[in-house]
């Protein structure tokens, strides 16, 4: 037997935590065994028998035989080129009616989808239903704003292939990214026909938000909008989930409070908030502001996650075969991280409802798994991480892997991230405690 490569032991007092980031497990021991296990696994085995056999069971310590790099290649071709359910992004439009400062979007003014364009999508999944080519269809909007002309696109849209998978007997969801500030009380009623979720922007409490995230047609802020529309989603849509992501800088997160109190009283099961900085921004070593807020929200009852660490078996849907994005002209897309602009696009969706793919884009990007590198392959985050993603990757090249790689930005000691993803597990009662 040994212990997975996968695990992390962080101290803690007269405690150690042991998470695993391959199976996602998290156990809590005492200092003593701790010691052994470092001295010899064949003396922890004899002496802390109950405590083996319960790391055992978590795979904490697994058996000599097991190459868990294998494990991760084999969950990565499946997940990548072997899953059925279709994740299909939509943009309806690529223009906005909020211009944030720090949004790497062209938006083009007055761009919306056409029916044309509409139907083609509604023959997409037809064809892929048919054709028995998809057991699922995961249907995600994203801009620009998506929900600008949404009785004239997104509505009609979702709710023709919505009926399209329920004839075939095939589960349907919808996601929005949005800015929230177009929802009214009728759309709410609509949304909630669709099996919806959200991620909704803020940006930290109302003087702050209100100076980035202001209407283009009268500069009226949005804060207490969108603080409404949550409200308003998360008590009248039923198994509706809402991303709340708070993009941060230097000076938001200071009066973090403020944007707490305004979301009391939401069921904490339907929401989750999201730390994300500002791209454009400097991240800040060992940030004991973004520590405190992350901290703030978990002791008042709220899931929170920082940095796209997940278990997963790849390091983002743009690597798997069946994920595509369609434009508001038609044009196909892999990647929603840069501009949508020809320079991007990867293929063109067709009259018949087929997707016609520029030669070689597909290949390049799917050819070889992110994580297939030195860097990567020695890495104990790499279960969560998969590696810099198949866009980074075409960036940079295979040589300058380390410029991308996503510890880059993390705001604090690895330590201090593995003890807050240990305790946000221990509030949701899934860790252990073995004596």
């Amino acid at each position: 037997m040994k212990i997975s490569q996968y695990v992390y032991f962080i101290e803690k007092k007269n405690k150690v935590l042991c998470f695993s980031t391959l199976y996602n497990e998290v156990a809590l021991i005492s200092l003593n065994a701790y010691k052994t296990i470092k001295k010899s696994l064949d003396e922890f085995k004899d002496k802390f028998t109950n405590v083996y056999s319960s790391l055992v069971a978590n795979k904490i310590i697994i058996e000599d035989e097991v190459n868990e790099i294998d494990i991760i290649r084999c969950q990565n071709k499946s997940e990548t080129f072997y899953s059925r359910n279709f994740d299909l992004t939509l943009l309806p439009s690529l223009d906005c009616n909020l211009r944030c400062w720090y949004c790497y979007e062209d938006h083009v003014r007055n761009s919306r989808m056409g029916q044309d364009v509409q139907d083609n999508i509604v023959k997409l999944i037809r064809n892929k239903i048919e054709k028995k080519e998809m057991d699922g269809l995961s249907l995600n909007f994203y801009g620009g704003e998506p929900l600008l002309d949404f009785n004239d696109i997104a509505y009609p849209v979702s709710i023709a292939l919505k009926s399209l998978c329920e004839e075939a007997r095939i589960p349907f969801k919808t996601f929005f990214i949005t800015n929230s500030t177009l929802i009214d009380d009728a759309m709410i009623d609509k949304l909630a026909e669709l099996n919806v979720s959200f991620q909704i922007t803020l940006d930290g409490y109302k003087e702050k938000h209100n100076k980035i995230r202001f209407r283009k047609s009268n500069q009226e802020g949005t804060y207490q909008h969108i603080i409404d529309t949550i409200h308003k989603i998360t008590s009248r849509i039923e198994n509706v989930f809402v991303n709340i992501r708070i993009n941060y800088d230097e000076q938001t997160l200071q009066n973090i409070d403020g944007l707490l109190e305004d979301l009391s009283g939401i069921d904490r099961s339907k929401v989750n908030i999201h730390f994300e900085r500002v791209w454009q921004t400097d991240t800040i070593p060992n940030n004991e502001v973004l520590k405190n807020a992350i901290h703030l929200f978990m002791v008042n009852g709220f899931k929170t996650t920082y940095i796209n660490w997940h278990p997963r078996g790849f390091a983002c849907k743009a690597e798997c075969l069946n994920q595509v994005i369609i434009s508001y002209d038609g044009r196909v897309y892999k990647c929603t991280g840069r501009n949508f602009t020809e320079e991007h696009c990867d293929g063109i969706l067709d009259d018949d409802g087929n997707i016609q793919w520029k030669a070689g884009r597909l290949e390049r990007r799917l050819a070889k798994a992110t994580f297939e590198n030195p860097m990567c392959l020695a890495c104990k985050m790499l279960p969560l991480c998969m590696g810099p993603c198949s866009q980074k990757q075409i960036d940079v090249g295979p040589d300058h892997l380390r410029q991308v790689c996503s510890k880059n930005v993390l705001e604090m000691q690895m330590n201090d991230y593995i003890e807050y993803v240990c305790n946000n597990m221990l509030l949701s009662n899934q860790s252990k405690e073995y004596k």
